[in-house]
């Protein structure tokens, strides 16, 4: 039997987005010095922010404050801000857009994703307004003020010009200009990775000023300890976060820096739906005619034996309400004597729910396999140029996290911390990853038959749908508290593990959100 490596290669489907099939209409020199541009481009947003924080650490200072107050750094990202919207302006202006019937470049679940960008986009546009406020509250304001308030003016304004751009004209070949067009495409995403790196690197600066963590409890102490002065504090996981409010009195900077836990890593997230977004339209410039349009499957809006999966899936989301509820009453009524316990509230509950959707894809993936009327489709391997590439590459960030995690769980000596409850939740998690990329890539190619015949995998899909919603929000609660279990912190030290977490967060957020979105339309072809 021979085996099709093309499309069981996950690595072969993302890499037409990395090396896009340039079209043969225009000289060679202008499509190379469009793709110089952007990446001299990306490369530099990428590099000022790392230069700055490790210049930082060299003269030990490391904060947020210096590090990110140089005009080098923030005039260049008001520089690409400003290019980014004006190539928007005139890639309109021009009718370069144009849209043609004939000539669309469709993408499977392109509707689902551009929701999900839309949905992330709400949180960039939030942070940068609670940027805008912060720096007008700040009582400390510095010479840098008007900087900071024009900067995130522009990110603001970037931002919803993107999500217009991407959510209009991402299915559309752009016929006209394209010399022109290649070079914006590509500054555009220079922007998205330069202000990717730019939110992450001073999100980790910013944990790591704010933060104190007494090591003395990977030596089996339970003493709450931060330094000196502190010695009376009773303070979780020995993590003290320094608040705007008790830098410089400003209630709003307070709420902004807390509230940079949930919006930072969402906002990462729409950079990263961008950039992928971005890719394909930059595929598209003189994209093929498309002679004809595949027809669209026939949607079942109706929860026709799906019944029984709603109320499972609604009883799992409930649940984590509740276990999130008790696990931040345990934390604020802790001891000194109960650190151990408080990951084992959080962890039980997930560890639980693993297993059932574990087995559910198994179940889906076999039946699937089996049943004839989903027939196989090669011909949507140019609709997903999109959709499995973008489903592979956050399952890569979220298994890199879990191998971080089973290595500290599996080598770590501080049996207090209790590791193994660590090791079973990411060896479960790497299991429910593993076999949900395994059906999705497999339903992915499968054509829905034209007779509605609802099953019991459509009870599955409706269940899957609610477990991956529960695990995309436990998991955005789980990097606000970044005191839920410290055999981490105590492995690979605080600053290294706040990097790697920091890294990470925003694939293992989209990866439950594409997922979410999959499993949906799955359920909606019947």
């Amino acid at each position: 039997m021979s085996v099709n490596m093309r499309r069981w290669g996950p690595y072969q489907q993302i890499t037409p987005l990395l090396n896009s099939s340039l079209p043969p209409e225009g000289t060679r020199t202008g499509r190379t010095f469009s793709k110089l541009l952007g990446t001299i481009h990306a490369i530099v947003g990428i590099v000022l922010p790392l230069a700055a924080v490790f210049q930082a650490i060299h003269l030990g200072q490391i904060s947020e404050d210096k590090a990110f107050t140089s005009l080098s750094i923030q005039g260049y990202y008001i520089y690409l801000l400003v290019v980014s919207i004006f190539a928007l302006v005139i890639m309109k202006a021009t009718g370069m857009l144009k849209r043609f019937d004939e000539q669309e470049c469709p993408q499977a679940n392109a509707g689902f994703i551009k929701g999900g960008a839309v949905f992330f986009a709400a949180f960039g546009i939030l942070f940068a307004g609670f940027k805008f406020g912060s720096t007008l509250d700040s009582d400390s304001a510095s010479g840098h003020q008007a900087i900071d308030v024009i900067e995130a003016i522009l990110n603001a304004i970037f931002i919803i010009g993107l999500t217009l751009f991407v959510c209009l004209y991402s299915e559309h070949c752009i016929t006209e200009y394209k010399p022109l067009a290649r070079v914006a495409i590509l500054l555009l995403l220079a922007t998205c990775l330069s202000c990717w790196s730019r939110d992450c690197v001073s999100k980790i600066v910013a944990d790591i000023a704010q933060t104190d963590f007494d090591y003395s409890i990977c030596a089996g102490s339970n003493t709450t300890v931060v330094n000196e002065s502190n010695s009376a504090s009773s303070i979780p996981y020995v993590l003290k976060h320094v608040t705007g409010d008790e830098r410089n009195g400003s209630s709003f900077d307070s709420f902004y820096r807390k509230s940079s836990d949930i919006l930072v890593p969402n906002t990462l997230t729409l950079y990263f739906i961008m950039s992928a977004f971005l890719l394909i339209i930059y595929s598209n410039i003189s994209g093929p005619r498309l002679t004809f349009m595949q027809e669209q499957p026939r949607r079942h809006l109706t929860f026709k034996s799906s019944c029984v999966g709603l109320w499972f899936g609604i009883l799992v989301l409930a649940l984590s309400v509740a276990f999130v509820v008790a696990y931040a009453f345990a934390v604020a009524g802790q001891t000194g004597d109960d650190n151990g316990e408080i990951p084992l509230i959080y962890y039980s509950f997930i560890i639980s729910v693993y297993p059932f959707t574990i087995i559910c894809n198994i179940i889906s993936l076999v039946k699937m396999q089996r049943n004839r009327s989903w027939f196989e489709d090669e011909s949507r391997e140019g609709e997903l140029r999109l959709t499995l590439p973008l489903l592979f590459l956050s399952a890569t960030g979220i298994l890199v996290t879990a191998m971080f995690n089973i290595i500290a769980s599996s080598m770590s000596t501080y049996a207090a911390h209790k590791p193994a409850l660590l090791l079973a939740h990411e060896c479960l998690k790497v299991i429910d990853v593993f076999v949900q990329v395994l059906f999705l890539y497999e339903a992915s190619y499968r054509q829905p038959p034209d007779v509605f015949t609802p099953n019991i995998t459509r009870q599955i899909k409706m269940f899957l749908i609610f477990t991956n919603f529960t695990f995309w929000w436990t998991n955005i609660y789980g990097l606000k508290d970044t005191g839920i279990n410290p055999v981490q912190f105590c492995f690979y030290g605080f600053e290294v593990w706040t990097m790697i977490s920091q890294l990470a967060a925003p694939f293992a957020l989209y990866f439950r959100f594409h997922s979410f979105v999959m499993y949906l339309d799955i359920w909606l072809c019947g």
